[in-house]
């Protein structure tokens, strides 16, 4: 089971949607990457503890990270350099 995904600064395009399944995933750093869509893909990854998403191209709301209670667990996270708004928060 993947745990643990650093690929920060390669430059993907594309949205979250692979990680859907990832439900093992703990640390999650895709940094300054050219990620597009919205947090909504990550609501199944539920042992997530640390997310750096910092310097994407991510829209939407925080909203996904609160209902799946993801943002409550969370230890470190950096969304920086997104277009992502507080939303429901």
């Amino acid at each position: 089971m993947l745990q643990v995904l650093s690929m920060a600064g390669n430059q993907f395009t594309g949205s979250l949607a692979p990680l859907e399944s990832c439900t093992a995933l703990r640390d999650l750093d895709l940094s300054c990457n050219q990620l597009t869509g919205s947090l909504e893909p990550l609501q199944g990854c539920t042992a997530l503890h640390e997310l750096d998403l910092y310097g994407n191209k991510l829209s939407g709301s925080l909203e996904p990270l609160q209902l799946s209670g993801i943002m409550l667990q969370l230890t470190g996270f950096d969304l920086r350099g997104n277009q992502l708004t507080a939303g429901g928060l």
